[in-house]
């Protein structure tokens, strides 16, 4: 049996909900949302105006991009641009409506609100609630183990910079980043030699995340601008960063990350920095004090343009570090290194769990 969400799910209009101000805070209790992937945006002190999902769960929907979270917890909002779901039949199992409806198969192509004109009249198999329940509380068990799973690396990170402070915090000789390092920016490639198949992969300011490296969108050059641009050419374990919106505010980091063998051949695109140690440094040293919350302010109190704030490859080079004796620093990335190792088991088995989520999404849902 099949029916239309609009006769499973009553929308609102999330504008009494949205935030006053954007001066967020970790101090703050209420998170303020988007139904994005950024999710939590930030945490602010307003009383007012507060949507209580805690007393009823609901659906976020981000009306353009179609992006949907479940929530049930008490909250604000940032925009207009979105629909707050709630569920028409009260037997009926919000999860399961939120799986059904995150797995449709829909990919927005202009700039509309989607709720009124597309999603509502779309179709999903209904079963009876007790099916639901059950298909939804198999899916959360799931999806629980793999945000458990990534839980443990967030705290195999933590105990990385934990150990750095505790190795390093106390060290009053410092040094610029200049001086232990090579700076330098990308390059403004044609757009007429760009292309979206194979080649040289282009790392673009879109592609640098915090301490990783996405490459869901990736342009390509010809594989002869390897020799032709050699001087933007990347290698393994240079740090790469973005320099326009360099800061996830919601984080709290600045995006930066280390480039590994499986991502080369690479060019540097504009508006991404490259740092590169010198002799007697070591890299994952340097990497990490570009992961302290000092490094996040600095870059803050750099940055210029409010709407697209910047920083440049001299913000980098006048960063002040710990002058760290190499034994150290090499004594560091040991212990990196065996906290990586412990990460890709931990990624392996978050792969593995998610392909066995993928498999039931399309075993309930159809999805491919």
């Amino acid at each position: 049996m099949k029916k239309k969400l609009k006769d499973l799910l009553d929308y609102e209009q999330p504008t009494k909900y949205i935030v006053e101000t954007e001066n967020y805070s970790d101090e703050y209790k209420l998170p303020v949302l988007t139904a994005g992937k950024s999710f939590v945006l930030g945490y602010t002190n307003e009383t007012e105006g507060i949507f209580k999902g805690k007393n009823e769960p609901v659906i976020i929907f981000d009306d353009f991009t179609r992006d949907t979270k479940y929530v049930d917890f008490d909250f604000k909002v940032k925009s207009s641009a979105m629909k707050i779901l709630h569920k028409h039949n009260k037997d009926d199992s919000l999860k399961y409506l939120h799986y059904a409806l995150n797995n449709i198969n829909y990919v927005p192509f202009s700039h509309k609100r989607l709720w009124i004109s597309d999603f509502s009249n779309m179709e999903i198999d209904y079963p009876s609630p007790e099916i639901q329940n059950t298909i939804a509380m198999e899916l959360d068990t799931i999806q629980s183990a793999i945000d458990n799973k990534k839980q443990q690396l967030s705290l195999l990170d933590e105990a990385v910079k934990s150990e750095f402070i505790e190795m390093f915090g106390e060290i009053k000789e410092t040094v610029i980043i200049k001086d232990v390092c090579d700076v330098s920016g990308g390059y403004s490639f044609k757009s007429n030699d760009i292309s979206d198949n194979e080649g040289v992969k282009i790392l673009q300011i879109g592609n640098v995340a915090i301490n990783d490296i996405s490459w869901e969108t990736t342009n390509y050059l010809p594989n002869s601008f390897i020799e032709k641009y050699n001087n933007f050419s990347l290698n393994e374990n240079d740090i790469v960063m973005a320099l326009t919106r360099p800061i996830i505010q919601s984080l709290g980091n600045v995006k930066t990350c280390m480039i590994r063998a499986c991502d080369l051949p690479c060019l540097l695109n504009q508006r991404v920095g490259r740092i590169r140690p010198k002799d007697n440094t070591n890299i994952h040293y340097i990497f990490y004090c570009f992961m302290q919350h000092s490094f996040t302010s600095y870059i803050q109190a750099c940055c210029k343009g409010s709407s697209q704030p910047n920083m440049s490859t001299k913000d980098i080079e006048n960063f002040i570090i710990p002058k760290v004796p190499i034994e150290l620093q090499n004594q560091f990335a040991a212990f990196v290194q065996q906290i990586d190792k412990s990460k890709f088991v931990v990624k392996q088995q978050i792969a593995d769990l998610q392909e066995l989520l993928d498999s039931k999404m399309q075993e309930y849902f159809g999805v491919e």
